[in-house]
């Protein structure tokens, strides 16, 4: 590990470590959920390192419940995790000279506050060191909150109150993440349509307005993008 490495990788996780601790409620209510359907604590730990996805875990877990098709239930995962998709080909050309092995342990630890904090500062970053550290140290550090949380949750999952209501912390951890977008009007317009979708479609069965809303963002954005083209 070069200095350049281990300077990035340590500054970019402190400055992180306020988001992680935010969304650490998050981990314990998601890991209470997992407990609380009857998951032993080996099928809940196994969940969150395989699946890694605070929402395609919570959001598969109602079809888990209901006895659904297992090849469903891993097409849902893959639907709630359809960003990651657009994620990784936003941060791609900082890893296009990597080596295999990297590119695939990048691709696992991606989430979605890294991309939204540290995205510009990867692309931009020539030296490949710094860019590496910069990526890996607040990736690393929320794989061990998230684990970690998710653990605490399963194993006391009994012992926490449900006024608590820890889960309605990934709604505000989220909403601080998305707050810097507003201030570019595009970015404002394709939140506002995902959302006002989602809630319109919030009925559909399965969960299937949040993927509608998804896909109203994206059509949102690329026809944004045309439009602007076109007037540039």
């Amino acid at each position: 590990m070069s200095t350049a490495f281990r300077q990035s990788f340590v500054e970019s996780a402190k400055q992180y470590l306020p988001i992680t601790i935010g969304q650490l409620p998050w981990a314990i209510a998601a890991g209470s959920v997992l407990k609380s359907v009857g998951l032993s604590f080996w099928e809940c730990v196994g969940m969150t390192v395989i699946v890694y996805s605070g929402t395609a875990q919570l959001g598969t877990i109602t079809l888990i419940m209901a006895g659904t098709s297992q090849w469903l239930i891993a097409l849902a995962a893959c639907a709630f995790s359809i960003r990651f998709l657009l994620f990784s080909a936003l941060i791609a050309p900082a890893f296009e000279n990597s080596s295999k092995k990297m590119r695939l342990f990048a691709s696992y630890i991606l989430i979605d506050g890294v991309i939204a904090i540290y995205s510009n500062t990867i692309l931009s970053e020539k030296d490949k060191a710094k860019r590496y550290g910069v990526y890996l140290g607040p990736s690393l550090l929320n794989v061990v909150t998230w684990l970690a949380g998710t653990t605490a949750g399963v194993l006391f999952a009994d012992q926490i109150p449900e006024k608590y209501h820890f889960e309605f912390m990934a709604t505000i951890v989220l909403s601080v993440l998305l707050a810097p977008a507003f201030r570019q009007l595009k970015s404002l317009i394709v939140c506002l349509v995902s959302g006002l979708t989602a809630c319109l479609f919030i009925n559909l069965p399965m969960r299937t307005g949040f993927f509608v809303a998804i896909l109203a963002g994206i059509f949102t954005g690329a026809l944004l993008e045309r439009l602007q083209k076109k007037t540039s």
